[in-house]
């Protein structure tokens, strides 16, 4: 199987825990223990039963995956991300968007200019946040908000960009 652009990430694992196969999972969920409310998750090449045994700090889960019994096992799946098929997901309003269908998207000044390709986009806390690559080679981030990102066409994998005026930097 391989992971195309209808898959979506909704994990990551990064720490087995304790001794009977259990696992630390960085979610990517609005809630995180709804990483497993979606069915079986894959990594691309099995499909992986996961089982939330709790809710920890920051997005973190504890849980299960089917088949993991001992810390070994569990070590071998750090690193490992979990991706869901996007028809398992929940049908988003028009102006929400999952966080993987963003990145790679172009990104163009309002007079078509191309400002640059999106990277990723981070939430640290206080809303999401874009980083651009531009054609220059420089990483810029910016608010996701409406009044900076006017427009996102999802058909044209295309979004527009009205910078904020810093110090005259993007005029």
């Amino acid at each position: 199987m391989n992971i195309d652009d209808t898959f979506i990430l909704l994990g990551v694992i990064y720490a087995a825990h304790g001794v009977r196969g259990c696992v630390k999972i960085k979610t990517f969920t609005h809630d995180p223990s709804d990483i497993a409310a979606y069915g079986p998750l894959t990594d691309g090449s099995e499909s992986l039963k996961v089982s939330v045994m709790s809710v920890i700090k920051n997005g973190c889960v504890i849980a299960k995956i089917s088949g993991i019994d001992d810390r070994c096992s569990a070590e071998a799946l750090k690193n490992k991300k979990l991706y869901v098929s996007s028809s398992c997901l929940p049908k988003l309003k028009n102006d929400e968007f999952y966080k993987d269908e963003l990145i790679g998207l172009s990104v163009k000044l309002p007079d078509d200019t191309i400002f640059g390709i999106v990277t990723e986009v981070f939430n640290f806390g206080s809303g999401d946040i874009v980083e651009i690559s531009t054609p220059q080679g420089k990483k810029e981030m910016f608010s996701f908000t409406s009044n900076i990102f006017p427009s996102i066409d999802m058909k044209t994998r295309e979004m527009t960009i009205v910078p904020p005026e810093i110090v005259g930097v993007y005029k």
